[in-house]
């Protein structure tokens, strides 16, 4: 093996060693890419770190082949002529341990950030180029928006982190990293075919997953924001009811490539609560449960024109033109206040109240466009939007507080809507899971492998396809996936591969990464209940003014003093209230019974003072109170 390193004088040169039988390179999806090196010298040699060689011939080595010293090497001297070394030279994967995850515009590495796989690895990526120039966003995987919470987190651990929260895997080729189920030749019509005796040697075995019970009834739990509870009938979303749709393993029916052969038909219940097979009846009626909080009923909107209306009380608003017919006025949910989070951009994260016009406002000088949202500052950080921190044009933004129309939700016809997106998001999970979860590990035959070489390296990839058959345990034959492989440098010719049908699931590591995440997730909670506290006092203010200025002919102005010591308080006015009378005006006699414990009221009227109430007078008649029969 050839170590290229660089001398004192800052030249490369080349130590050629002898490695022995022991040393390996290892290769994983969602895990290692290393070789490891192990030798014996008869001279002391310190390899500089940032040393590296090459796995096979140097000449026309790509760069998956180049791995490089990260660490110092590690030795024993058995005496002065005899050093012995382990040398563990990492690919160039290993570049994201070095650097942290923190956001772009201000570099904070505690934060949390909501979007779909593409968004989540642009985000790596360009934190990535930050340090290390190069990195490139491949190809990603189909999902809804997931939330993610970093806390200072490597940016390995935080792609780790994104495939855990997508249920799927990544793969990085050169400097170009995928987020997406690693897989190759899987529509081979002629895959390599591998069995006890050729090509396997002896101690061929399958084991199960954890996960290997299979379930035949999947339930749904859908988000609950933007859901009308009074209107929708349910607290969150469910599945659109007694539909079925049709999935081959990577496209539904209502796709292009869709295959209907290898298809498998799914079905919800008349209630939207859970999904089964359609084309295949229960047996172990075994039940499972997915959690799709994250899919709401949501229109993921793009600023068009960020108007400045008066940067020193931090007043911005901004239109967009694509919103078409949709009034969102018409849409708030009763009691709530519209709001819009940025989904990019420098207020990525934050949530805003907003005030929505959908129709041009005033005139002449006043006028204002529609499709507007005005911008309710905070005080959150200082005052926001302001300085740097203000939204910009192309910025994405969802709407929250609001029932949307059902086009939104579940459009059955077009088979479109959140509840759909529920659907599709169920029946994948669904699907990867009928066949069982298991792994089957096995060494190649040296010699069959030799011979047959030219043939069957190419399909030796991370997540290459290939054809297990035996007449024993797999007659039909089965076709899974390398998710692993260990070779020897020494007999290159003789790998041993790990096989399994499952997505590669989250390390012991990744899941202390989730609890440190939670940190950020009760740190957003405590913001936003200070930020919602601080817009609850700030409305009451402009409420007391209003006040001051509604009923200045009734009460004094307020007062505002350091403290008050007083024997009572009344807050509030008799105008705002309601008595229990009976049928003549008079107080209800309610009294309490201290022995049985228990409270009495005879039947009367409620009585309130300002319901009702449409002219503006010192007094009224009894007759223009509204007013309720007590039972």
């Amino acid at each position: 093996m050839k170590i290229h390193y660089k001398n004192k004088a800052g030249k490369w040169q080349v130590r050629d060693v002898v490695v022995d039988d022991s040393s390996t390179r290892i290769r994983a999806i969602k895990g290692d890419n290393r070789v490891t090196l192990n030798f014996s010298e008869t001279e002391f040699f310190e390899f500089p770190i940032g040393s590296y060689c090459y796995f096979g011939d140097e000449e026309g080595a790509s760069v998956n082949d180049k791995y490089t010293l990260e660490e110092p090497a590690t030795f024993k001297m058995v005496h002065s002529r005899h050093f012995e070394y382990t040398l563990t030279m990492d690919s160039v994967q290993s570049r994201l341990r070095k650097f942290r995850m923190r956001t772009i515009a201000d570099g904070e590495l505690k934060f949390d950030f909501t979007g779909r796989p593409q968004d989540h690895l642009k985000l790596l990526v360009d934190n990535l180029n930050l340090r290390d120039k190069g990195w490139t966003v491949g190809e990603c995987a189909d999902k809804v928006e997931k939330h993610v919470a970093f806390n200072y987190t490597t940016c390995a651990e935080a792609l780790n982190m994104m495939a855990d929260a997508f249920e799927t895997e990544w793969e990085i080729v050169g400097k170009c990293i995928h987020l997406r189920k690693v897989e190759y030749n899987k529509e081979n019509e002629k895959p390599l075919v591998l069995e006890y005796g050729v090509g396997l040697k002896s101690g061929v075995g399958r084991q199960n997953s954890d996960q290997a019970k299979r379930f035949e009834l999947l339930y749904i739990q859908g988000g609950e924001k933007n859901i009308d509870t009074a209107k929708y009938g349910n607290k969150s979303l469910l599945l659109p009811t007694n539909v079925t749709i049709k999935y081959d393993g990577s496209k539904f029916e209502d796709e292009k490539g869709f295959d209907p052969i290898k298809s498998t038909l799914y079905k919800t219940d008349e209630k939207g609560l859970f999904i089964t097979r359609a084309d295949k009846e229960q047996v172990t009626f075994e039940e499972a449960s997915l959690d799709l909080t994250s899919i709401n009923p949501s229109r993921v909107g793009e600023v068009g024109e960020v108007v400045i209306v008066d940067v020193e009380k931090n007043l911005y608003d901004f239109t967009d033109t694509t919103i078409g017919a949709l009034d969102y006025e018409k849409y708030i949910i009763e009691g709530e206040t519209m709001t819009v989070i940025f989904q990019s951009g420098m207020l990525a994260g934050r949530e805003f109240e907003v005030r929505y016009y959908h129709e041009p406002t005033g005139k002449g000088d006043t006028a204002k466009m529609g499709n507007r949202f005005e911008i309710v500052p905070q005080q959150s950080d200082g005052w926001l939007p302001g300085g740097d921190f203000v939204p910009t044009a192309g910025d994405k933004y969802i709407v929250f507080h609001i029932a949307l129309p059902d086009e939104y939700i579940c459009d059955t016809p077009n088979k479109k809507g959140a509840s759909w997106d529920m659907f599709r998001a169920g029946v994948k999970h669904f699907y990867n899971d009928q066949e069982g979860e298991f792994s089957y590990t096995g060494e190649l035959n040296g010699l069959w492998a030799k011979q047959e070489w030219a043939k069957i390296n190419g399909f030796l990839v991370m997540g290459g396809y290939v054809k297990i058959v035996d007449p024993r345990f797999c007659p039909d034959g089965s076709l899974i996936r390398i998710v692993s492989v260990k070779e020897d440098l020494n007999n290159r010719y003789a790998p041993i591969i790990t096989l399994s049908n499952s997505t590669v699931g989250s390390s012991v590591s990744s899941e202390l990464d989730k609890l440190a995440g939670q940190e950020v997730v009760v740190d957003d909670k405590h913001r936003e209940a200070i930020q919602y506290s601080k817009r609850s006092y700030t409305g009451a203010l402009e409420t007391m003014r209003m006040l001051e200025i509604a009923l200045s002919d009734k009460f004094s102005e307020s007062i505002s003093p350091i403290a008050i010591t007083t024997m009572q308080v009344l807050v509030g006015d008799a105008s705002l209230q309601y008595k229990y009378v009976d049928a003549t005006g008079k107080a209800l006699a309610v009294s309490y019974d201290n022995t049985t414990k228990r409270l009495s009221a005879p039947a009367g009227v409620i009585k309130h003072f300002t319901l009702g109430i449409t002219t503006i007078s010192p007094s009224h008649d009894d007759s223009e109170y509204q007013s309720w029969n007590m039972a």
